[in-house]
């Protein structure tokens, strides 16, 4: 984990709770994630191109 968001996270449980601080580093994490799929989606660019890998080699 970054150091930062280490002592970020240290400063939120010393200021409230650590379950605060937990909640809020896991949200920051979901929030990030869910930016770089709707950003660009690795998967769904995989997905597609074995698809019609598989349809060439069918009907070849």
């Amino acid at each position: 984990m970054d150091s930062r968001v280490m002592l970020i996270g240290g400063v939120v449980a010393d200021r409230t709770s650590a379950i605060v601080a937990v909640t809020g580093v896991g949200g920051v994490y979901l929030l990030s994630s869910l930016c770089s799929v709707v950003w660009e989606s690795p998967v769904v660019g995989g997905t597609e191109r074995s698809e019609s890998a598989a349809a060439s080699a069918a009907t070849d």
